[in-house]
């Protein structure tokens, strides 16, 4: 049985070429929903609609060559558009416009004719932000939303776009910007002088005025995109009463401040401030198109706990903080006879969370890192993340790193990274900016001393990686790290799932346990093995972990021979050359483990390039660049890292992913 497309294939329709993976994901499950069905009264498809299944949207191929598909209604993508600010600057434009009108059954104009040029954020705070005995960073909303506006600044100031804050006070809206650092003087806008549609109770005309009032302040060009969060300091949950009195709540975002630990879902009354179709409160469906970003305020530095690690005893239960979470299923979304399951609420908060960390005893120019976090966290609430999905592969994966020393020299930042098994030790690093230490020699050594180690006694690399790391969890990481592994479950049954808790260690640890090699990583009956073993390359998790921009690379290929000879290093393949006796034997030993390799290799680099069909830009490396011997040599990344450095031949990805990261910045 297979499903075609899923949300990954809809790129390749001009519609969509400038949509994020996340929005895309959830425009594909928005049109699932039942409200959007339409039949001819006899349980036929309606035959006169819009067909979405046209652009190969919730298809399904079924045995025999047999299709079942769904007809909707036109409303469901101008419902989808009017609900995202940014999903309608990505529509935007006149590229498309006879294929939106076929989508909106043929109407002029339409909701990507005129897409708005304020984007309403509300920021709130958990009211559970400090426990007792807790000493929570102390961060006040209105400190916060001007963190958030400058960072939207300091990311779309190049491409037409600023931020801003809009207090909410007893009787007006006091409107706050900044010229670079410098804020400039408040603007005062009393309730009384801002328009209204009595009968629609519509607050689109509020927009307007807030926007002309914000052009006119900082002099910049009517087309500015003016990305406006606002805040009430008085009750930080709730929007005063002058405001409901005249206007329904109309948010884009909500931007839902939490302690880490602390709930992700914002209380049911915050929720009802974002626009229809965001969020339906008598269906508890959604929230869609990331309109929920709940921020994680973090401590300033990360604590480091290498001498717990150090010192747990080894009679401590194994994985005892490990936490995973199923792939969702998309097939489930094209099967127009199987009941529809959504994405749960909580998995939609878990994917579009962001964490920043703050420090109120310096100014950001003294904390750079801070400032990253809160770029960041800009990013995040404009649908603008970059993930990169990294292939297994042991020390091979030391080739891909200039790729992606390329990428971040290129100015493309690295908000998500998912990996297995070699790969999840090369994310462990990018994810904590220490990309440098994971090529020095003595690294390199321990973990080639580790990996036959494994075999005996897995646990020894889960310490190695948890004392690399300080015992940090991956809850407390500023770039989500997504360890792959599949479970093998006590009833029999298999499935793969991504790592959401636990020590960094643990999570590359059961990413990484080779079937009947390494020995095994099991809790409570149910065993962890290489994530290899149900992907080649993690792509499909990176839009379900907040990415909106995929990048996969892939470090294993198949050798260039099947001669064992040519395999070997030089100094073993010339030996087995020049003594004839020896080589015949080889030949008949060994041809079938030969054989067996190569053919194992290939059949990973296929699966690879399978998954690297999910993402934007795919990345392979040459046989050339990494022989399969040196994957179990770890001492050796250096000069792998440096094989692959002196080639360049990632330069086309690395130009294509330049050209995407600009389209998307320029996307709204």
């Amino acid at each position: 049985m297979s499903f075609t497309p899923d949300a990954s294939a809809l790129r390749g329709l001009p519609l969509f070429e400038r949509v994020s993976l996340r929005l895309l994901e959830d425009l594909v499950e928005y049109a699932s929903q039942n409200r959007w069905w339409s039949d001819d009264g006899d349980g036929e498809p309606c035959r006169s609609r819009p067909l979405v299944q046209r652009m190969g949207l919730l298809r399904r191929d079924m045995p025999g060559g047999t299709k079942t598909q769904r007809n909707f209604t036109a409303d469901w993508l101008e419902s989808a558009l009017a609900a995202s600010f940014t999903l309608a600057h990505a529509f935007a434009g006149d590229k498309c416009e006879d294929l939106f009108k076929m989508l909106v059954g043929g109407r002029p104009g339409g909701a990507a004719a005129a897409p708005p040029q304020t984007h309403w954020l509300f920021l709130a705070k958990d009211p559970r932000f400090a426990q007792t005995g807790e000493t929570p960073v102390a961060m006040d909303p209105v400190e916060a939303a001007g963190l958030l506006a400058r960072a939207l600044d300091r990311i779309g100031g190049d491409v037409g776009e600023r931020g801003a804050v809009a207090s909410f006070g007893a009787n007006g809206l006091s409107l706050q910007c900044w010229n670079g650092e410098h804020p400039l003087p408040p603007i005062a806008l009393p309730a009384a002088s801002l328009p209204s549609y009595p009968a629609t109770r519509e607050p689109s005309a509020v927009y307007e005025r807030v926007h002309q009032e914000l052009q006119k302040a900082l002099g910049v060009p009517e087309k500015t995109i003016f990305h406006v969060v606002c805040v009430n300091p008085v009750s930080p949950l709730e929007v005063p009463a002058w405001w409901t009195d005249r206007w329904r709540p109309d948010f884009h975002r909500l931007v839902y401040l939490t302690r880490p630990g602390g709930s992700l879902r914002p209380p049911g009354k915050l929720m009802r401030l974002l626009r229809r179709g965001a969020w339906d409160p008598d269906r508890a469906d959604g929230p869609y198109f990331t309109s929920v970003v709940p921020t994680v305020v973090m401590p300033p530095t990360l604590e480091s706990r290498r001498g717990a690690v150090l010192t747990k005893p080894c009679f401590v239960p194994d994985l005892k903080t490990l936490e995973t979470e199923p792939l969702v299923d998309e097939s489930r979304y094209y099967d127009a006879n199987a009941p529809i399951e959504r994405r749960s609420v909580d998995q939609r908060l878990r994917r579009d969370l962001c964490r920043i960390r703050f420090d109120p005893n310096f100014p950001l120019s003294q904390k750079p890192e801070i400032t990253r976090t809160l770029d960041r966290w800009a990013r995040a609430v404009t649908n603008r993340q970059v993930g990169v999905a990294l292939s297994g592969g042991g020390a091979t994966s030391a080739a891909l790193v200039p790729f992606l020393e390329a990428l971040q020299a290129e100015g493309i930042p690295i908000d998500v990274v998912a990996g297995f098994s070699g790969g999840a030790i090369l994310g462990a690093y990018l994810a904590t900016g220490k990309l440098a230490d994971y090529l020095q020699w003595c690294r390199g050594l321990v973990l080639t001393w580790l990996t036959p180690a494994a075999v005996l006694y897995s646990r020894a690399i889960e310490t190695f990686i948890d004392c690399e790391f300080g015992g940090a969890n991956l809850d407390e990481l500023d770039v989500r790290f997504v360890p792959m592994t599949v479970e093998l479950r006590t009833d029999g049954s298999s499935r793969k799932c991504a790592v959401i808790g636990g020590t960094v260690g643990e999570g590359v640890r059961v990413s990484g346990i080779a079937l009947g090699v390494f020995s095994p990583a099991e809790r409570r009956g149910t065993r962890y093995v290489d994530g290899g073993v149900a992907m080649g390359v993690p792509t499909e998790a990176l839009p379900r972990y907040g990415a909106d921009l995929a990048i996969a690379c892939n470090s294993i290929v198949a050798p260039p021979t099947r001669l064992l000879q040519d395999m070997l290093p030089p100094p073993f393949g010339q030996c087995l050359r020049w003594m004839p006796v020896t080589s015949a034997i080889c030949e008949h030993l060994t041809d079938r483990f030969a054989d067996y390799w190569v053919g194992f290799l290939t059949m990973l680099r296929e699966a690879a390039r399978s998954g690297g069909r999910d993402a934007q830009v795919y990345y392979e490396v040459s046989s050339e660049e990494t022989p399969f011997i040196d994957a179990f040599l770890w001492y050796r990344m250096k000069h792998i890292r440096d094989t692959a450095a002196k080639g360049r031949k990632w330069q086309d990805e690395l130009d294509r992913s330049a050209d995407l990261w600009s389209t998307l910045r320029r996307s709204g």
